[in-house]
């Protein structure tokens, strides 16, 4: 038997073709996987535990909002519920008499933003920074790091 080298490059040709068309088909079922690890662990109940300003959105240069932050935004609670639901609820200590909020939220489609759609507060998007089983850290559209913890 010779070699061929127009067979082996007509064999080699095909196989990468169907390689990727694998690898794009498994590259979609990957985002999606992702996407959806990410909402089951943003889905619950959340609690604001600190807030800070970064001024580069680097870290380079943060300020301590927590310390300013009135005590009545410290105990609210917000919710992200699995049906795509978002409820935010005055803990005991009330600002404006009642600022709780209702609405959607949902996750861009590569899962780094989250978009909150209030009835009170109109649409926000937050870049998502981190995330784990406990712990949620959101910057706003302002450059203010809002960090939770689940509850």
């Amino acid at each position: 038997m010779t070699f061929q080298p127009m067979n082996y490059l007509k064999i080699s040709l095909g196989s990468l073709v169907l390689l990727s068309v694998f690898m794009s088909a498994c590259s979609k079922t990957d985002d999606d996987a992702q996407k959806n690890r990410m909402q089951a662990a943003i889905t619950g109940t959340w609690k604001k535990v600190n807030s800070r300003y970064d001024a580069n959105n680097d870290s380079s240069f943060v300020y301590d909002n927590w310390t300013i932050l009135d005590s009545c935004y410290k105990d609210n609670i917000t919710t992200l519920a699995s049906n795509g639901n978002y409820s935010l609820v005055e803990g005991g200590i009330s600002c404006w008499g009642n600022d709780a909020d209702s609405g959607t939220w949902r996750l861009s489609a590569d899962g780094s933003r989250l978009g909150v759609q209030g009835a009170n507060t109109g649409q926000v998007i937050y870049t998502i920074r981190r995330i784990t089983a406990t712990r949620l850290e959101l910057v706003n559209p302002s450059a203010i790091l809002d960090i939770y913890q689940k509850q």
